[in-house]
Parts: C-alpha cells; sequence; structure tokens
C-alpha cells in the first residue's frame, strides 16, 4: 500500500490561501506488482497515520476539527463503518495511535486543544459518549496492567480505559524532558510542588521520592531529569541535585551565571527607560489626536482625516518604541549560559573575576571536577565525545582543543 498526499487552494483568507488536502492510496501485489485495486482509495485529509487490523486497512487522517476515519477492506478497499460505508467522525485530525486490548485510542488534535479518542474496531464506534481532553502535544504512552499512563509536553495521566476518563482529576504538571523509566516507575518533577515523584507502571500508584520540595537558585526551574545508579538528579542551566532513592537531598549546587558587562547593561537598561518613556508619550499623544478626530469631525472632515492618520502614526512609533525597551531590557538581563550534559558530568558556563570558564561538575557529587579556560568567549563552540569523555572546544583563534574528563 502506497500513499501520496495532495494539497487544493480552495480560497483564501485574506492574503493566506484556504487551502483543502486529500489522501491517495494505491494497493499492489507483493508477487507480481500488479495493481489490487482498479481505482485509487482517496480519503479527505491530509495524510497522517495507518493501522492494519486482521485483512482490514485503518486509515486514520488528519483533516482538522473533524476528520473521517473508516476501516477498508484490503481486497476490495469498500469501507465497513458508517452509513453505507463512509466511515465514522471524530474529534479533531490524527496525529498518533496506540492499539489497546480494549481497541484503538486515537490522539488528535483541533485548533484548541489534543484529545484521547477510544475507539472499538469491531463496532465501527468510539468506546465512550465523548473524547477526553489532554494538557499539551502528547510525547509518550506507556501500558499499564489496565491502563494508558501518558505524557505529553505540559503534563502526565493515566487514561482509564473502563471508564473513558482520567484517573486524576488534576494532572501533574511536567516536561518530557523531565521524566525518566526504571525499574518499572516512571520518575517524573512535579511542577507545582517542585517535588520528585514516581508512578508504578504496575499498581498505577503514585508516591513522592523528594522529602522536601526542589528550589533552585538564580530563579531557574529543573529542565532535565536523569537516573543514576545511586539516585536522581535534576538540573537546569546553572543549578544541579540529586535526590537518594530514599527521598533524602544528596547535594544541590548552584553556579552563578556571568552576565553582559555592568557598563554594558548599565547602558541597556538606560535605553530600554527611554524608550519605555518614548512609547508612553507616544500612546498619549495618539490618544488624544483619536479624541481630537473625533470632536472636529463634524465640521472638518480633512482635519478630522488628518488628525486620523496622525494618530496611526504615533501610535505605530509609540509600539516600537516600546518593543525595543521589551528587547533592551531583556538583553541586560540576559545570562550566559552553554550548558551541555555528558554521561555523568555536565558543563556550566561561570566567570571567575572577569575570566569565563566552563566548568565541569560531577553529576555523582555536585563538585567541579575542571575548568576550561573560554578568556573572553562568551559564545563558545565545544562537543562532548559521551563514550571517551573527550571534550573539543573550538577558541577564538579557531584552534581546536581536546580536553579528556576524568
Amino acid at each position: 500500500y502506497i500513499a501520496s498526499e495532495k494539497e487544493k487552494e480552495i480560497g483564501s483568507r485574506g492574503s493566506n490561501p484556504i487551502l483543502s488536502y486529500t489522501s491517495h492510496f494505491l494497493a499492489y501485489s507483493l508477487e507480481d506488482g500488479s495493481f489490487i485495486w482498479d481505482d485509487p482509495l482517496e480519503v479527505s485529509g491530509q495524510l497522517s497515520q495507518v493501522a492494519f487490523i486482521d485483512n482490514d486497512l485503518l486509515i486514520l487522517p488528519d483533516d482538522g476539527n473533524r476528520t473521517r476515519i473508516n476501516r477498508f477492506d484490503y481486497k476490495t478497499k469498500d469501507g465497513k463503518w458508517g452509513k453505507r460505508g463512509r466511515g465514522i467522525t471524530i474529534k479533531g485530525g490524527v496525529y498518533d495511535y496506540i492499539m489497546t486490548p480494549k481497541g484503538v485510542v486515537l490522539v488528535t488534535r483541533t485548533n484548541r486543544n489534543d484529545f484521547l479518542t477510544v475507539l472499538d474496531t469491531d463496532l465501527g464506534e468510539t468506546a465512550f459518549d465523548k473524547p477526553e481532553k489532554i494538557e499539551g502535544s502528547l510525547v509518550g504512552i506507556i501500558p499499564t496492567s489496565n491502563d494508558l499512563l501518558y505524557i505529553t509536553t505540559e503534563s502526565a495521566n493515566i487514561l482509564d480505559l473502563k471508564e473513558g476518563a482520567l484517573k486524576w482529576k488534576n494532572s501533574i504538571p511536567t516536561r518530557p524532558s523531565l521524566t525518566a523509566e526504571y525499574e518499572g516507575k516512571i520518575y517524573l518533577f512535579d511542577f507545582n510542588d517542585r517535588r520528585i515523584k514516581f508512578i508504578d507502571i504496575l499498581t498505577e500508584q503514585i508516591e513522592e521520592v523528594s522529602s522536601s520540595s526542589i528550589d533552585f537558585d538564580g530563579k531557574e526551574v529543573p529542565r532535565e531529569l536523569e537516573i543514576m545508579s545511586d539516585g536522581i538528579i535534576v538540573y537546569s542551566d546553572q543549578n544541579i541535585a540529586k535526590i537518594n532513592f530514599d527521598g533524602s537531598l544528596a547535594f544541590q549546587s548552584y553556579f552563578p551565571a556571568p552576565r553582559e558587562a555592568g557598563w554594558k547593561r548599565a547602558l541597556l537598561y538606560a535605553e530600554g527607560v527611554r524608550a519605555s518613556l518614548i512609547g508612553a508619550q507616544s500612546h498619549y499623544i495618539s490618544g488624544s489626536l483619536r479624541k481630537a478626530q473625533l470632536d472636529v469631525a463634524s465640521e472638518d472632515l480633512q482635519s478630522a482625516a488628518m488628525a486620523g492618520q496622525l494618530s496611526e502614526i504615533t501610535a505605530d512609533y509609540g509600539a516600537k518604541a516600546s518593543d525595543y525597551a521589551k528587547t533592551a531590557f531583556s538583553m541586560a538581563n540576559s545570562r550566559l549560559n552553554a550548558t551541555t550534559s555528558g554521561r555523568d558530568f555536565m558543563f556550566v558556563m561561570s566567570q571567575e573575576n572577569k575570566d569565563l570558564f566552563l566548568l565541569v561538575v560531577s553529576k555523582k557529587t555536585g563538585d567541579i571536577e575542571g575548568k576550561i579556560a573560554l578568556g573572553k568567549d562568551r559564545e563558545p563552540i565545544y562537543a562532548v565525545d559521551d563514550v571517551t569523555s573527550q571534550v573539543y572546544y573550538v577558541d577564538t583563534n579557531n584552534n581546536l582543543i581536546s580536553y579528556k574528563v576524568k
């Protein structure tokens, strides 16, 4: 079976074209390459997912907010679901699925939300009254003993396949990079109470690992979680912490990030303040001109039009000044970081006196085990060979230097 997608412009919304898509499927014999079907099978929507069920082809396209799916006979390409075999409609376009003993769980997306839909492939209908809305986009699904544990870009929860509902009323806010599987458990960092927890895949029970919240310095939050042989580590650009499996804190370390030079920060702050004042003044003038336009409109249309044009010009100028102010403040507050993780260590960019260093920080102890001097290099180019623990760094003179991390 070979599929292709066709795009067609059916209108426009302003300067943006409105497109429609159809997916076309051809069936060939593996014995002699001949066509099995006289004509292609055509379905509405973009190419997405295809599943094989017994002697049928389950086609799951992505057709926007409402998608028609169907089960087709291998040999005749006749549809088997819905009225006259035209298929059934589900909410959203399909972007993933998983086969389970209870049926096929479809992962769909509309313009606003993502959903999980349980599909009974024998009856050709959804198993429950409505799909279950999830937070974020699905990244991973782990079958439990009876249900499905899923992780999205924003949270984790369990889909109860008997009820078609989520096991927990409030999903656990986390990220895929802050989850890891170890010995039948899914460890994760919970943003709500800033603790490490685990979900037992067999029992579906959730338990806390860390006995207290993990608070990082420098207003940072963890962005990576890894399981080591002796505990769980979480780290950000400038922070690293390890929690023992018994919940106690093994260590927590913070390495302040270098910032732009003091004189440059002061200049950027000054420019930001000045731009903010210009923006505020421009918006004030724009409002006054808009009021003047309304006041004189009944007496002098030409003057009113001029006031309206000037109002728009000053409003645009004020918006640009405000955007510049945001950029200036952002640059003044920016930190220089170059965090990269290896197997047993991580690099952290820090500063001593006026010189910058890449610090080699041990994931076992949280201690500094080595330094790579960067001088004034604020954008280091380097790569880590995680097998040999070799580091390659290109200095400001374009010399390639190799370091061995012990």
